[in-house]
Formats: structure tokens, sequence, C-alpha cells
């Protein structure tokens, strides 16, 4: 799909779209101007290199190999707001 394609790399030329889709070529920015209105990517089409500059994409499920990055950045979140937690709570009680 083209989310997947998104995912895959941030740069898609015209011919990877029209190959991955099984369009024909002269419906390929057809499909990106749909798959930007839909929020399936937010991306920018460059029609004189004919390429697609994907800045986000949306994925439809995700893999062992997508969770684990994502639960790392989580625990990172996680631990950094409780950090911030207990430099305020020690501010406040500091202050009084």
């Amino acid at each position: 799909t083209f989310a997947t394609l998104g995912n895959q790399s941030n740069e898609l030329g015209y011919q990877a779209i029209q190959t991955a889709l099984d369009v024909p070529d002269e419906e390929v920015e057809e499909w990106v101007i749909r798959a930007i209105s839909s929020g399936l990517i937010v991306a920018k089409m460059n029609q004189v290199t004919r390429t697609v500059h994907v800045h986000r994409s949306t994925s439809r499920s995700f893999s062992a190999d997508q969770w684990q990055p994502l639960g790392e950045r989580i625990r990172l979140w996680t631990t950094n707001v409780e950090e911030l937690l207990s430099v305020l709570r020690s501010s406040k009680t500091s202050a009084y």
C-alpha cells in the first residue's frame, strides 16, 4: 500500500509508486494527492524530479520490529517525566 511505501523510504520515485500500486503513470500524482488528502501520508510532490518526499506515514499495523523502538521511546519519556516530577516536588518542598 501507499502507507507502507512511505514507511520504507522517505523519498519515493513515481516509478516505484506506479509499480507498487499497479497504476498507469498518468495516475500516480492523483494517488499521491489522495494519500495526502486522506491523511495516510504527509508529503510533498516534486513534479520536476518525479519524486515524493514523505515526512510522515501512517501504518495500518505494527510489526515486532516497530513496537520495540516505540516501547523504548515510551520508557524513556516515562523516565524523563518521573525525573521532572521529582525535581518539581523537591522544588516545591524547598519553597515552603
